[in-house]
Order: structure tokens, then C-alpha cells, then sequence
């Protein structure tokens, strides 16, 4: 399965509408300004990857489960925004996207259909950076091990923006009880997010245990987050997946990171 494009594992799920859809917020009542403010994410450890003792739907590439320390950083609250985007834009550093026909470009929406330069351009451009797989994945879980950003409790409508919800993107404040423990929203379900890191399914075997920064040569991007059309067992904090370098990919977006605020 990991051996896929990106673009062909979507091609292949089914997006049909679930029993219950997230609420949408009524655009009046949502903040269409930009913003790339960080929260603030401590240094510390964690257990990254899978634990097949607690999680029975381990996919090889998460394992084994091992012992990272990352310092302290600071990570966007939320997935970067059009309005945030079009503010890159109109500073003349970001070009245009092409979007599918019909897209929808709603400033509060994520902006997705990036490529991994383009993402590390726009993060550029506001001061910051793409965080490393380590750096994310501590952010989406904390030290608790648990399963999904919010908890153990299994996925439902009110907590991310999967498959079975049957839904379009969702604005980048909304969720909020999907939260993660330093407050970020959306970190599983409605866009993927780009990292720093190139993508090794070994990789594991034998990551440094601080501040892992990826594999030293890989000619694989790799993208977290999972996105709308990822199935319930593909919301794992631990999931990891594989890009092929260069790809533009419909629903992938970024979150940056940077200097602790």
C-alpha cells in the first residue's frame, strides 16, 4: 500500500457520505482574516510510531515504536488558510494555484493542491518552515501515547473530517474537541500536511533519538495529517505516508513551524 503515489491511494477511496457530517460553521460567523500564529510546543519525549500492544492497526513503516526527544518549537494552530495564501500572493512571493474547476477557495478553508516547494515557500515567506515528522507527530500526540490527537476514543464527526463523514473541507478553526494536546486543530483528517522529512519505511529501525530529522538521502516526500477521504484506521497520530517527489496532490496542505512563541 505505501508503495502507491499519493495521488492513486486517493483516486481509490470511496468518499461516500457517513451516517453524521461535522457541523460547518455559517461563513458570517467565521474569521476569514489570515493567520500563521503558533502555538507553543515544549521540548520533551514520547514514544513515536506504533505500539501493536495498544494499536492493532500498526502499518509496517510505523515500526517499531521508539523513544524521540524533540526541544521546544512552536507549530500553527491551524492548517495554513487561503486568505493566507492569497496574502503570500499579493506580497508577490506565491504564485496562483491551479485548482480543479469548482474548487472551492473560501478564505477560511485550508489551501490545498501544494507541493512540497510550494509549501516550504509560503512557510518561508511567513518566518517559518516545514516542521520534521518527529516534531509533528509530538505536536499531534504528546507523551501519553495515545491513539488519535484527541484521545483513544475512536473517530467520529465532531472530532476529524474523514471518509466516513462524507464531507467537504472544513475551515481550519472548526473541531475543536479534535484538538491536540497543545491545542492544534485538524491534525488528523481534512488536509494532509507536508513535513521537512523524506520518507523511509525503515527509517525506524535506526532514527537518532533527538530531534530526528529524516533519512539523509531520499528521492520520497512524505505528508501527515491524513486528509477527507482517509478512512477511520488511517487517523492515527502514527500514520505516515508517502509522496513521490515533486507530486502536486488535491487535498495536500501544510502546517508550518518555527521558533517557540
Amino acid at each position: 500500500m505505501r508503495s502507491l503515489p499519493l495521488l492513486l491511494l486517493l483516486a481509490a477511496c470511496d468518499a461516500g457520505p457517513g451516517d453524521s457530517e461535522p457541523m460547518v460553521p455559517d461563513d458570517s460567523a467565521v474569521d476569514t482574516s489570515w493567520s500563521v500564529a503558533l502555538v507553543a510546543v515544549s521540548e520533551g519525549s514520547f514514544t513515536m510510531g506504533c505500539d501493536p500492544g495498544r494499536d492493532p492497526a500498526c502499518d509496517p513503516d510505523e515500526l517499531p515504536a521508539h523513544p524521540v526527544s524533540v526541544s521546544a518549537f512552536g507549530i500553527m494552530e491551524t492548517e495554513l488558510s487561503h486568505a493566507a495564501w492569497q496574502a503570500c500572493v499579493d506580497d508577490g512571493v506565491c504564485g496562483e494555484l491551479l485548482l480543479p474547476p469548482g474548487a472551492d477557495r473560501r478564505p477560511q478553508l485550508p489551501v490545498t493542491g501544494l507541493t512540497r516547494t510550494q509549501a516550504e515557500l509560503v512557510c518561508g515567506w511567513a518566518g517559518l518552515r516545514l516542521p520534521t515528522e518527529a516534531e509533528w507527530e509530538w505536536a499531534a500526540r504528546g507523551d501519553d501515547g495515545r491513539l488519535y490527537p484527541w484521545g483513544d476514543a475512536a473517530p467520529d464527526c465532531t472530532l476529524a473530517n474523514g471518509r466516513s463523514c462524507g464531507a467537504p473541507l472544513l475551515p481550519v478553526r472548526s473541531l475543536e474537541a479534535g484538538a491536540s494536546p497543545v491545542g492544534a486543530l485538524h491534525m488528523s483528517g481534512n488536509a494532509w500536511e507536508w513535513v521537512s522529512d523524506g520518507y523511509d519505511a525503515d527509517y525506524y529501525q535506526d532514527s537518532p533519538e533527538q530531534d530526528p530529522t529524516g533519512p539523509d538521502t531520499s528521492a520520497l516526500d512524505q505528508l501527515r495529517g491524513v486528509a477527507i477521504y482517509s478512512s477511520d484506521a488511517a487517523l492515527r497520530a502514527s500514520n505516515r505516508q508517502v509522496a513521490v517527489e515533486g507530486m502536486t496532490c488535491p487535498l495536500c496542505g501544510v502546517r508550518c513551524a518555527g521558533e517557540a512563541p
